[in-house]
């Protein structure tokens, strides 16, 4: 009686026919799940390389300011030295009030 199936008793088709059919629908549904798990990787996937782009992006701007800010900084900086050196001492101040001015404003804007 190899090869020969039982069969279930209610609707006579062999029970091999219904365990393979059952299993095929289960390997369908796995992979239905892997498919859209791999969509959704690959969605996750151009979202973290947009959010990389954007944050690089902001990061050269804001380099770009940083820079301006210290070539502002380095120029009051020697203005300052220069009237120091020079007893200049009502510039010095306004120098520096200008630099503090100019740092407040800047933290505040950005």
């Amino acid at each position: 009686m190899m090869g020969e199936s039982e069969s279930d008793g209610f609707s006579g088709r062999p029970i091999n026919v219904d365990r393979e059919a059952r299993m095929r629908d289960a390997n369908d549904q796995v992979l239905l799940d892997l498919q859209h798990k791999a969509a959704l990787l690959r969605d996750l996937t151009y979202d973290i390389g947009d959010t990389i782009r954007d944050q690089n992006s902001v990061l050269s701007d804001l380099g770009d300011e940083i820079r301006v800010v210290d070539g502002s900084l380095k120029a009051a900086t020697v203005k300052l030295q220069r009237a120091l050196q020079t007893k200049k001492k009502p510039i010095a101040v306004v120098t520096v009030c200008a630099i503090g001015v100019f740092i407040i404003g800047w933290r505040t804007f950005h």
